[in-house]
């Protein structure tokens, strides 16, 4: 079987004023060819208790993806606590994204791993997880003090005002009728 080299470089956001921030290049090797693989937050950067998507992106210029039959990521932290990413397909075979809740603040371990037919690779890092400060409009909070200026944190995102009915929410606070049922304003 023909080797590649598949370069993992966990996005950094600190120009955002992030703390989510990857460990580097790793190095993972598949027969299918050589992908560039990104690990990222949305919204950046992880936070604490809140529900984000982690999104990774799989390019691959001149290599096959139709001969991945799986990926999946796991995350810990030294404490042993453990998350599963369950990953869906995006609109396309290189994009693959899941929602997940860091239970607490700290460095986290990912270890992703790609199945091609028999064949499985693994390539580990850390991601960063934390409350920002002075975070701006579309980027991540724990709460509305982590936001700069008036905005507020609504459903873990640097907001200027609370969403309408139908939009995403926590609670009564992420919402202009001050109304959630089933994360969902009303």
């Amino acid at each position: 079987l023909r080797l590649f080299a598949v370069l993992v470089a966990a996005t950094s956001l600190l120009a955002a004023g992030c703390v989510s921030k990857g460990s580097g290049p790793k190095q993972l090797k598949t027969d299918k060819g050589t992908f560039a693989v990104v690990l990222d937050a949305d919204p950046a950067p992880a936070v604490p208790q809140k529900p984000i998507q982690l999104a990774l992106e799989l390019d691959a210029d001149e290599a096959d993806l139709s001969g991945i039959t799986a990926v999946s990521l796991a995350i810990s932290n030294p404490q042993n606590s453990a998350v599963d990413v369950p990953l869906g397909l995006g609109s396309d075979a290189s994009l693959w994204t899941g929602p997940v809740v860091f239970p607490e603040a700290g460095e986290w371990d990912w270890k992703l791993t790609v199945t091609s037919g028999e064949e499985s690779e693994v390539a580990e890092g850390t991601i960063d997880v934390g409350c920002p400060a002075a975070s701006p409009k579309g980027g991540s909070c724990c709460e509305t003090a982590n936001c700069s200026g008036d905005l507020l944190c609504i459903v873990a995102t640097c907001q200027a005002a609370p969403n309408d009915n139908g939009g995403a929410c926590l609670g009564g606070t992420d919402c202009t009728s001050e109304y959630c049922e089933a994360g969902l304003c009303v």
